[in-house]
């Protein structure tokens, strides 16, 4: 009797690794059935007779329990290997052909130097393909602890007899099993001492790593300490109906994740959101993001994920990766962009302007640092003065693009120089917003309160003379 399989959370690319292979799954056996083998302490078990049933064929072993349409049509191909064929092949084939679609597949992901798996199983090898997946999708059961040498797998920690007799890449992690983590084993400088590989995997930990291209093709996996939660947060990602798509920059799943918030502040509690980790995918390689628990426990709150969703511009997302890191003074250099180009074409300040959302973004991320509400109030307030409240010097184009360059600066004391003197020249008080302002200790608080103050000025009335050149 074939004994259970459990699978335990490691590292991300073991993880990405293992969910693919959970998809295959649930193409052979549903996703209601697979969705039981996920435990509440993270692990994934896989009962004796669904461990026999997929890692058998079609003539070894009749169909029980699986999705009919998804029986393997050939009697000799093992039904997990005929699966991730179906799950994998190229998007071209448009023939019915068992024998042609394995062959296209394993071509295409396996066939040469530029695969996903680079070389695993050469257009020119000589061999069956059916033999070969049969063979690479096995159980350490087949030969466990048979011979003289035991080896604990790299990957799982299992104990098992390994069987050298065969290609290097058979027994040991390299570039022919991952082109982004691996490393070459005939070659030199590589990441093994010696050129001599290090890094073994047992035959049930082999056979998953062949399903990182499932999880690679969402373009990003959201990595965590268990499985149940990683399958829940990925299938929250993987639903883009609400997601506005046209805009393909690299960090645009940061932008998804946030319009997922309400879901994951009911998935996630404080405990669990830490050692989690955004992975994303790219032609270039993979970039992991860390997101620390008191970096998502800001950005997943309902005020700041709010502002979050309304930006636009691939400079906006650029600031996702700082906000990622917890460099929330980085948005400053945003807000003074936004607002100089605000000054510069002489737009009128509206709630949809770019440096509206951004300074108030700014705001809600300090209201949850500092939890208080008086930032938030006094930003609205200075960004809507009445007209008695500011100097008509202010409203000149080039007083306004001398404060902001002063207010980037941080020179307080010329700040307040400056403002005090145009308020007084024209004999206005300044208002209680404004001193409140000027007085503020925190640096940072106090530009975004001034650039909101310089975006909320309105423009200098143009003369008819002025009028006329335009024309």
């Amino acid at each position: 009797m074939t004994d259970g399989v459990v699978l335990y959370p490691s590292g991300w690319y073991y993880n990405a690794c293992v969910m693919g292979f959970m998809e295959v799954l649930e193409y052979g056996l549903g996703e209601d059935r697979v969705r039981h083998f996920y435990q509440k302490d993270g692990t994934i078990q896989l009962p004796p007779q669904v461990v026999e049933t997929i890692y058998s064929t079609p003539q070894e072993k009749p169909a029980a329990d699986i999705c009919a349409e998804a029986e393997s049509p050939l009697a000799n191909l093992k039904r997990l290997a005929w699966w991730w064929v179906e799950k994998s092949k190229p998007a071209r084939i448009d023939t019915h052909d068992a024998e042609t679609i394995i062959i296209e597949t394993c071509k295409s992901l396996l066939g040469s130097n530029k695969t996903f798996y680079p070389g695993l199983f050469a257009h020119n090898t000589q061999g069956s393909r059916i033999e070969f997946l049969n063979n690479w999708f096995s159980l350490n059961c087949d030969h466990v602890l048979q011979g003289n040498m035991t080896y604990h797998c790299s990957f799982c920690g299992a104990k098992y007899s390994p069987d050298f007799s065969g290609r290097d890449y058979d027994s040991f992690f390299s570039n022919t099993i991952s082109k982004f983590m691996g490393t070459s084993l005939g070659s030199f400088p590589n990441a093994f001492w010696g050129k001599v590989p290090d890094l073994v995997f047992c035959k049930t930990c082999r056979a998953i790593l062949l399903f990182f291209h499932i999880s690679y093709k969402a373009g990003m996996f959201i990595n965590a300490h268990s499985f149940q939660q990683m399958e829940h947060l990925n299938r929250i990602m993987d639903n883009q109906q609400d997601f506005n798509s046209k805009y393909y920059y690299k960090n645009h799943f940061l932008i998804k994740l946030l319009h997922r918030t309400e879901q994951m502040k009911q998935t996630l509690g404080a405990w669990q959101r830490q050692g989690l980790a955004l992975v994303l995918f790219s032609n270039t390689g993979v970039e992991e993001i860390y997101l620390p628990v008191e970096v998502t426990g800001v950005l997943f709150h309902p005020s700041v994920a709010g502002w979050l969703r309304k930006l636009h511009g691939k400079e906006d997302k650029e600031l996702l990766l700082f906000l990622a890191r917890g460099e929330y003074a980085r948005l400053l250099g945003a807000i003074y962009q936004s607002v100089r180009l605000l000054v510069q074409s002489e737009q009128v300040m509206t709630e949809y302007q770019p440096c509206a959302h951004l300074i108030h973004l700014y705001q809600a991320i300090n209201c949850q640092i500092n939890k208080g509400r008086r930032q938030t109030m006094q930003i609205d307030a200075v960004m809507n003065l009445k007209s008695g409240d500011y100097p008509e010097f202010l409203t000149d184009q080039g007083a306004k693009l001398r404060l902001l360059e002063m207010v980037r600066l941080g020179q307080r004391q010329d700040i307040q120089y400056f403002l005090i003197r145009a308020y007084v020249a024209e004999k206005k008080s300044v208002p209680e917003t404004i001193s409140q302002a000027l007085n503020l200790e925190n640096i940072n608080e106090f530009k975004s309160v001034m650039f909101a103050f310089i975006a909320g000025l309105p423009n200098k009335p143009k003369t008819s003379e002025e009028k006329g050149n335009v024309k």
